[in-house]
């Protein structure tokens, strides 16, 4: 399947679900996806907690003292910024 231009890709990992009564907010999501070109969810749990502090692996202070990103769901816009699919 080929994306066009501006399409939105929804990349949900297997065991998450879509909640009939959450329809408003995805629609937000939608919305927050077309104008930004991504979405994606931060978890509450600062790297420094879950992640070895070493340069390897952190890059750098900011990125070892920012919270951990949602691997498992995201939204994607096919754009120039962003060229999936």
């Amino acid at each position: 399947m080929k994306m066009d231009e501006a399409d939105i890709l929804i990349y949900v990992d297997s065991g998450w679900e879509f909640n009939k009564k959450g329809q408003a907010i995805f629609a937000n999501y939608l919305s927050f996806a077309a104008k930004h070109d991504a979405l994606f969810f931060e978890l509450p749990f600062a790297h420094r907690f879950w992640t070895k502090n070493h340069a390897r692996l952190t890059g750098s202070k900011e990125y070892f003292a920012r919270n951990q990103v949602v691997g498992g769901n995201m939204f994607l816009k096919k754009s120039e910024k962003m060229p999936v699919g």
